[in-house]
């Protein structure tokens, strides 16, 4: 046989062989595994609260004439005192006002009842008609002093519009957040990106919320924001 051709036929079977050949990729295999504890956050005692550190930090209400979620004095200051606000009721029904239902505990601790509780979740639900309102301190959240010597001194907060309200054209609609007399954030619940920059809180710190709405005509919507609590400052994805 001609060498050429023999040549030739060996090219053949070896471009043949390789052609049926399909995605012949080598892997390097690795193995994550994990172990998950959940502990529990409600009827702690003080000292096992003190423990979970910036797991306790939530919204809470202390100093109103009644709903208050922080029993004891030098846990957390003054917020919420509106938290119940209403021009009237008839049979029930709630008029012009302010409203706070409370959702999922954050911590409750307490070597006794009744315990202070924090809450990681609350809806506000206002009532107003067309126009300009404003109402003052309707909420309060806070990173709770349980015991000085446990948990990091200092947490960071960043509250973020997670979900935008949909009001009239040329309304508005604004939380603002105060420590003490100073406001530190705000918060434009008509739009999706705003966000607060990390608002430090030391061991009792507390702030009190605002809620500003200017609406031009009559609507109903919601809004979602979320907080996300840390010991460095970092703001979330």
């Amino acid at each position: 046989m001609n060498k050429t051709v023999s040549v030739i036929a060996v090219l053949a079977v070896l471009l043949a062989a390789s052609l049926g050949v399909v995605n012949a990729t080598v892997f390097h295999i690795g193995t994550l595994t994990g172990n998950v504890n959940v502990v529990s956050n409600t009827a702690l005692s003080t000292e096992d609260a003190a423990g979970l550190g910036e797991a306790c930090a939530g919204f809470y209400v202390y100093g109103a004439s009644s709903g208050n979620t922080i029993q004891k004095a030098g846990v957390l200051p003054l917020a919420g005192t509106n938290h119940q606000n209403f021009v009237g009721t008839n049979d029930s029904k709630r008029y012009l006002g302010v409203d706070i239902d409370w959702g999922s505990v954050a911590c409750e601790w307490g070597d006794s009842a009744p315990y202070n509780t924090t809450y990681s979740g609350a809806t506000v639900d206002l009532n107003v008609t067309v126009g300009h309102w404003y109402v003052k301190d309707f909420l309060g959240f806070g990173y709770p002093n349980i015991a000085s010597s446990q948990g990091p001194n200092t947490v960071y907060v960043v509250f973020k519009v997670e979900s935008a309200l949909s009001l009239p054209s040329g309304s508005s609609a604004i939380i603002h957040i105060y420590s003490g007399s100073t406001e530190v954030g705000t918060l434009n619940l008509l739009s999706s990106t705003s966000t607060t920059t990390a608002i430090p809180l030391n061991k009792g710190d507390g702030l009190q919320f605002d809620l500003e709405v200017s609406s031009t005509g009559a609507a109903t919507g919601s809004f979602t924001v979320k907080y996300y609590v840390s010991t460095t400052g970092e703001s979330p994805r």
